[in-house]
């Protein structure tokens, strides 16, 4: 079989500082909150040690030769090259091979690698070789086919702007704009600066958006919105595709992204959106994150809808990528992930790979990152957790319980018997998740012109947060304010005092079991609740228009 060629990263050993001063322009306690760094700023907080850049950089010219083929950031954190198998076994001597996990899902590894002894203090992980993750979409569903929305049920909810009656607007099996709005509040608001308020949206394994279908969208189902075209850019990291047309792709390769952006501009559509789309299946969330960092304007709100079984990611691997987290929120930018669609874990799959072979529950990265915000999912009104499928919850073996949430996780342990019931299953002192949660079930999306409810996921509640938190940052950016940036330590701190509706009922259930069961206040299946736009402007004092 003939071995592709692929993107060799090799990323530096960091000075490690971000941590306190996240925290600190975080915290709404801090007389530095909401003072987020430039790109420099963070980058020198950042950069390895003097001469790792070199000692690899010389390195690398060994054996390839030519400058051009290296790529790096402005930080210098990492180097990327594209070789063929046959070149990078070479420099790593070693030996790729196709592995094939029970699914039928190929990966290209090695079991082991090599490095010249004089790099070992310098590079802190070269991927991909022998981390065996695979980064999976929270994959959308179609129920059925449908040509318009019906109203199913009704709800009256208070939407912050007066009760209103959603009778004639909510259908629970395809939602639309109109209801999403109401339920949340922000069906009232107008948009103050569209131009300077940008909002991205990541797509890996070859999904691609067509904005012919996002143009007819919101021509339908938010005809109030004047669309300009081009309304929101491409961008293209390794070589991933961009500006898909029809007939000439797979609809499977459309929901997804589809989804998340219709998700997204249909609740607040008058901004700016960008789309970063990656090819490299091997290992996305890299080039994505060291792109947005190495780049001057980057959208201060980040939506993302794939993730990883926490323990197919190594420790190493998954301490880079959250440090890049964490770069971007320094920077301003929220960043939101789905949590899962397992609950705590697949059923009849939950087993270690430490070589014990040992039943235990699978949390999901990155949603165990500190520095991402967890978005689980919601049904129905009054919202309960999703009951089509287990909204992802569970707690980190890998990043210990950040202090700004540890009074309302061990709040909610101590009103449970989790930690005795599930003893040696799950890790009570780990970084606990979601944050939070929205409607995760059968919105209405358009794929070649045709209306399905899909969103059967964390890949619909995610971008539908994102989008309520787009309008929270031009709000905040109307007032002359900073934008939330991340927003954790303010979520546990003040945000659900005035900013969630609480949600009480359901379970994350999985691994064979019931699970986590939601309950007042923090829980691990519903986070703090569903945002309510209109109590989150007044927490953070600004007054709405």
């Amino acid at each position: 079989m003939m071995l592709p060629s692929f993107f060799l990263i090799l990323s530096f050993v960091a000075h490690v500082v971000t941590g306190d001063v996240s925290s600190r322009v975080s915290d709404p306690d801090s007389p530095r909150f909401g003072q987020h760094l430039s790109k420099s700023e963070t980058h020198s907080l950042v950069q390895p040690p003097s001469g790792s850049f070199e000692a690899v950089r010389s390195w690398l010219l060994e054996h390839v030769g030519s400058e051009s083929q290296l790529h790096h950031g402005v930080a210098q954190t990492s180097i990327s090259i594209q070789l063929p198998v046959k070149a990078v076994e070479s420099l790593l001597q070693t030996k790729y091979s196709i592995f094939q996990d029970h699914a039928g899902k190929q990966l290209l590894r090695t079991e082991q690698y090599s490095l010249p002894k004089h790099l070992h203090d310098h590079i802190a992980l070269v991927t991909p070789t022998n981390q065996f993750h695979y980064s999976g979409d929270r994959t959308a569903v179609a129920v059925s086919r449908r040509r318009s929305p019906r109203a199913a049920r009704s709800a009256v909810v208070q939407t912050g702007f007066g009760h209103g009656d959603l009778k004639a607007t909510c259908d629970f099996n395809a939602l639309t704009p109109l209801c999403v709005r109401g339920l949340y509040g922000t069906a009232n608001y107008t948009v103050k600066d569209p131009k300077n308020n940008w909002v991205g949206i990541a797509n890996f394994l070859g999904h691609v958006n067509t904005k012919s279908d996002i143009e007819q969208f919101l021509e339908t189902y938010r005809p109030d919105v004047k669309v300009e075209t081009p309304f929101f850019d491409e961008v293209s990291i390794a070589k991933g595709p961009v500006n898909a047309t029809f007939p000439n792709v797979n609809l499977s390769n459309i929901a997804e992204p589809n989804m998340d952006a219709q998700n997204i501009l249909g609740h607040s559509p008058a901004f700016t959106p960008d789309t970063y789309t990656t090819q490299n299946t091997d290992e996305p969330f890299l080039p994505l994150l060291d792109h947005l960092l190495s780049s001057t304007h980057i959208p201060k709100i980040l939506s993302i809808s794939y993730g990883d079984t926490e323990q197919t990611v190594s420790r190493a691997y998954a301490s880079l990528i959250c440090l890049r987290f964490a770069e971007l929120g320094l920077r301003g930018v929220t960043v939101l992930v789905a949590s899962g669609d397992l609950g705590v874990g697949p059923d009849d799959a939950c087993y270690s790979n430490d070589g014990t072979n040992s039943t235990r529950f699978l949390p999901n990265f990155p949603s165990t990152c500190p520095f991402v915000t967890s978005v689980g999912a919601t049904a129905g009104f009054p919202e309960m957790a999703s009951d089509l499928f287990s909204s992802g919850a569970g707690f980190s073996n890998y990043f210990p319980q950040p202090i700004w949430q540890r009074d309302a996780v061990q709040a909610y342990l101590n009103s449970t018997n989790a930690t005795a019931q599930y003893a040696g299953l799950f890790n009570p002192h780990g970084r606990a998740y979601p944050d939070l949660s929205a409607l995760g079930q059968t919105y209405l999306t358009l794929l070649n012109s045709t209306p399905y409810p899909l969103g059967i996921g964390t890949s619909a509640s995610t971008p539908t947060a994102a989008g309520v938190f787009a309008l929270v940052n031009d709000a905040l950016a109307h007032a002359g304010r900073p934008r939330m940036g991340w927003m954790n330590p303010w979520l546990y701190k003040e945000g659900w005092k005035e900013g969630v509706r609480d949600v009480v009922k359901g379970r994350s259930a999985g691994c064979g079991v019931a699970g986590f069961e939601a309950r007042e206040g923090w829980d691990a299946v519903t986070g703090w609740g569903t945002p309510r736009f209109e109590g989150i402007l007044r927490g953070l004092g600004v007054q709405e228009e």
